[in-house]
C-alpha cells in the first residue's frame, strides 16, 4: 500500500465506530417494537458500544507497541465480526447490548491503531494534516450509514443492518490481511508491563501539550456524543421526522465533516493545528448559538436545524482531530500507548458525561444550552492556552 492508500485505509478504520452507530439510528423504533423493549433501552446500544470501545482502547495501544500494528488490528476486526453476529441473531434487548459490548471491544483497535500507524509514518504538521485527511474519509460513516440503514430495512428487518456492518468489518479485515504493511519499526517487549504503562502515562501527563489537548478532547467528544444521542429524538418527537427522511437529513450533516476537514487541512498547512483548532471552536460556538437564536425566534424547523447541523459538523471533528494530533505528536516512540490512553479516557468520560446529560435533556432548549456551554468553555480554554503560549 502506498502512503496515500494507508491514509485512506486508516480513515475507513476511523469510520468503523461512526458507521456502526449511525446505521442504527433510523431503526431504533423498529428494533424496540421487534424486541419488545423500551425505546430508551434500545438507545443504550450507542453508549454501550462506545463505552466498550473506550475499555478496549486501554489495551489495544500498548499491545500494538508490543506486538505490532497488524496483529492487534486484525484480531480486533475479527472480534468485531463476532460481536456483530451476536447482534444479528439477538432475540432480546439484553442480548443485543451484549453483542454491542463485544463489537465495541473489537472496534477499539481501529481508531487507536489507525492513529498509531499515521504517527509511525508522519510527524508535526504533516501528521496533523494527514489525520485531517483520514478524518475526511471518516465522513463515509456519517453520510452512508443512515441511508444504508433505511435502505436495508426496506429489503428486510433491522437485522439486515447488522449484516451490512458484518460485511464492512470483513472487507476491512481482508484488506488488512492482504495489503497492509507493518509500520512499527521496532517492537517494544516491555510495552505491556505495568511499570512501563505507568511511566508512559506519567510522560503523557507531564507533557504540557499532550496534557492540555488530551484533557480538552474529553469535553469535545462529550459534545459529539450528546448531539448523536439526542438529535434523532429531537427530529422524531419535535418534527415527526424519522425513517428515510431522517436518514437523508442526518446523512447531509456528513458533508459538513468533509468541508470542515478540507479547510482544516489548509489551515494546518498555513497556520498550524492550534490555530485551526481555535477556528473550529469558534465555528462550533457560533453554530450552536444560531440554533438557540432560531429556536427563540420560533423559526427552528427540521430543515433549519439541518443547516445549522451542517455548520456544526464542519467544526466539531476539526476540534477532535487536532486535539488528538497535538496530544500524539510529542510521543513518537510510544504512539500506540498515547493513542490508546488519550482516546480511551476521553471516550469513557464522554460516554458517562453525555449519557447523564442526555437523561437531563428535556427538550430542544436544554440540548442547545448544554452544547453551547461545553463549546464556549472549550474555546475559552483554547484562548487562555494561546495567550499563555504567547507569553512564554
Amino acid at each position: 500500500m502506498s502512503p496515500l492508500q494507508i491514509i485512506i485505509y486508516c480513515g475507513l478504520l476511523l469510520s468503523v465506530s461512526a458507521f456502526s452507530v449511525d446505521i442504527l439510528l433510523p431503526a431504533f423504533g423498529l428494533m424496540a417494537d421487534d424486541l419488545d423493549a423500551d425505546y430508551a433501552e434500545i438507545q443504550m446500544a450507542v453508549p454501550v458500544f462506545l463505552a466498550f470501545i473506550g475499555v478496549g482502547q486501554l489495551f489495544t495501544g500498548p499491545l500494538s507497541d508490543r506486538f505490532g500494528r497488524r496483529p492487534i488490528l486484525l484480531s480486533g476486526l475479527a472480534v468485531f465480526a463476532g460481536g456483530t453476529l451476536l447482534c444479528l441473531f439477538a432475540q432480546s434487548a439484553e442480548m443485543l447490548l451484549i453483542g454491542r459490548a463485544v463489537q465495541g471491544l473489537g472496534a477499539s483497535g481501529g481508531p487507536v491503531v489507525a492513529r498509531a500507524i499515521l504517527r509511525d509514518l508522519f510527524s508535526g504538521r504533516q501528521l496533523a494534516a494527514n489525520i485531517a485527511l483520514a478524518t475526511m474519509v471518516f465522513a463515509f460513516g456519517p453520510i452512508v450509514a443512515p441511508l444504508a440503514g433505511v435502505a436495508f430495512m426496506q429489503f428486510g428487518s433491522w437485522r439486515m443492518i447488522f449484516a451490512a456492518i458484518l460485511l464492512f468489518g470483513l472487507v476491512l479485515l481482508a484488506i488488512g490481511m492482504l495489503f497492509l504493511p507493518e509500520t512499527l519499526a521496532r517492537q517494544n517487549p516491555n510495552a505491556t508491563r505495568p511499570s512501563m504503562l505507568l511511566a508512559n502515562a506519567v510522560a503523557v501527563l507531564r507533557n504540557p501539550q499532550s496534557r492540555f489537548y488530551g484533557l480538552l478532547l474529553g469535553p469535545v467528544m462529550s459534545l459529539m456524543m450528546l448531539i448523536l444521542i439526542s438529535v434523532p429524538r429531537v427530529y422524531k418527537d419535535t418534527f415527526a421526522i424519522e425513517g428515510a427522511l431522517f436518514a437523508v437529513l442526518f446523512a447531509i450533516h456528513g458533508f459538513g465533516i468533509i468541508i470542515g476537514q478540507y479547510f482544516n487541512r489548509a489551515l494546518i498547512n498555513r497556520h498550524g493545528p492550534q490555530f485551526a483548532l481555535l477556528v473550529g471552536g469558534v465555528i462550533a460556538v457560533g453554530s450552536v448559538a444560531l440554533m438557540l437564536v432560531f429556536l427563540v425566534a420560533g423559526i427552528l424547523n427540521a430543515y433549519v436545524l439541518s443547516f445549522t447541523m451542517i455548520l456544526f459538523a464542519t467544526s466539531f471533528l476539526t476540534m477532535a482531530a487536532n486535539c488528538m494530533a497535538l496530544s500524539l505528536d510529542p510521543h513518537g516512540s510510544i504512539a500506540g500507548f498515547v493513542s490508546s490512553f488519550v482516546e480511551s479516557v476521553s471516550r469513557l468520560f464522554s460516554a458517562v458525561f453525555s449519557g447523564l446529560l442526555a437523561l437531563m435533556v428535556g427538550g430542544k432548549l436544554d440540548l442547545f444550552l448544554y452544547a453551547l456551554a461545553i463549546t464556549t468553555l472549550a474555546v475559552l480554554g483554547l484562548i487562555l492556552a494561546g495567550q499563555r503560549r504567547m507569553s512564554a
